[in-house]
Order: structure tokens, then C-alpha cells, then sequence
């Protein structure tokens, strides 16, 4: 009701707003996020439930090229690993193997044919990953050795609750530790400063975009305030 009657399109803060309110965070993960698209890597974005963590990755995601990097999202990570890397494969087009090795031999395969043959880059970005099987935090860095291990053909991006960073600090996972070469946090807005802000710009966004806003630069309001204007202002004429 009240956005009929204000003219929105959509809710302040809705989850497909494209204007996101920036405290430095946002900026922060902007700039590792085009790093790993140059070098690829591991990145980790972590951050309390509703801080935001999907819709940034969503919103760096949306401008990529389609014909440099191919996304793929994964968010339902409780289940096995090999069900993770199958996942894996039919988002590349793979119809997946059975054994772990074959699968991982093809997928492999496929990752570097679009690297060199269609200079095409994969940016798998893997959702609540604080829910990922602890097997595949062990094996994840042998699955990530290319030619040797001397090449980084995929970026990967961990989104998870901050629990999840300090479990990949123990020493089981210190080969995929070593690996993450950009950490990101996100925290939650609860002091009233930051929290004002972030309404202001919430309803600033929506209002510049709403009809309202789109009558007001048509001229459709401005003429009729001016017209008020003018007979407010103009001379009574006394007979």
C-alpha cells in the first residue's frame, strides 16, 4: 500500500535494490574482488546472517562479462563433498562421473579448455559455506593444483558466517588457508549513526527511482508548482 501511495517500484532494502549503501566495506570487497579476477584465487567474505554477503557478491557479479568470466553459484552446501564437485560439473556443461577421480580429472579438464581456449575465467561462488563438509576443506587444495601447482585457473568465493575463518585456522586446514588471498568482513550496522545512514540511503535510492522522482525531472510537478506560484505572486486587480 505505501508504495502505491509514494510511487515505489520496490521496498527500501529490498534484495534486488542495485544501490547499495557503501561504509568502505563495499569498496573493500570491490577492490579484492577485481583482484581475483586478474590473479585468480581464494576469497573468503564473511559476516553475520543478513549483513549483506550475498547481495555484494550478487551486485559485483551482475556487470561482469559474460564472455570473461562464467559465475556459478552454489548455496546448497549440506550435503557430501562429491555431490559438491558434481554440482560443479553440470554448471560446466559436464555430465558427471562416479569415481571422485574421474570426476575431478574431467573437471579440471573442462576449467582449463575454458581458460585457454576461450579465455573464459570461472568464478564459483559457493553460499553459506560455514555448512561445507569438513572433508572438503582438506581436499579443496588438491583439487585447486593445476599443472603442477603452478597455475591459478579458478576464483573462488567462500561466503560464510565468521565461524568459519576461525576454522579454517586450525591446523587441519592450513593448506587451504594458505591459499586465501583475499578476507573480506562485513559487519552488522548497530550503531545509530551508521544505521541512520543506511536507511537515508536506502530511501534516497528508491525515491530517485520511484514516479514520483520521474515526474519530478519530466517537469510535470515543477510546471504545476510554478503556475501556483505565478497566481500566488500575481497582482490582485481591484475593480
Amino acid at each position: 500500500m505505501y508504495r502505491q501511495h509514494f510511487g515505489l517500484r520496490c521496498a527500501p532494502l529490498d534484495k534486488d535494490s542495485t544501490d547499495l549503501w557503501d561504509d568502505g566495506a563495499l569498496a573493500q570487497l570491490t577492490e579484492r574482488f577485481q583482484w581475483l579476477l586478474t590473479s585468480p584465487g581464494i576469497g573468503l567474505l564473511t559476516g553475520e546472517p543478513g549483513v549483506g554477503k550475498t547481495a555484494a557478491l550478487r551486485h559485483l557479479t551482475r556487470s561482469l562479462n559474460p564472455h570473461r568470466y562464467l559465475v556459478i553459484y552454489l548455496a546448497e552446501t549440506e550435503f557430501g563433498r562429491i555431490d559438491l564437485y558434481r554440482s560443479l560439473a553440470r554448471a560446466l556443461g559436464l555430465e558427471p562421473s562416479y569415481r571422485r577421480a574421474d570426476l575431478w580429472r574431467e573437471l579440471k579438464q573442462r576449467i582449463t579448455e575454458l581458460v585457454e581456449g576461450k579465455q573464459l575465467l570461472v568464478v564459483w561462488i559457493i553460499d553459506e559455506a560455514q555448512n561445507l563438509p569438513i572433508e572438503f576443506f582438506r581436499d579443496f587444495p588438491s583439487f585447486l593444483n593445476f599443472a603442477f601447482d603452478s597455475r591459478n585457473l579458478l576464483t573462488v568465493w567462500l561466503a560464510a558466517h565468521p565461524n568459519l575463518a576461525t576454522t579454517l585456522e586450525r591446523a587441519p586446514y592450513a593448506a587451504l588457508y594458505g591459499r586465501i588471498q583475499a578476507r573480506v568482513q562485513l559487519k552488522p550496522v548497530i550503531e545509530r549513526e551508521r544505521f541512520a545512514q543506511l536507511i537515508t540511503h536506502a530511501l534516497k535510492s528508491e525515491i530517485r527511482s520511484s514516479l514520483v522522482y520521474e515526474r519530478l525531472m519530466n517537469g510535470d510537478v515543477r510546471r504545476r508548482v510554478s503556475a501556483d506560484r505565478v497566481d500566488r505572486l500575481a497582482p490582485v486587480r481591484r475593480p
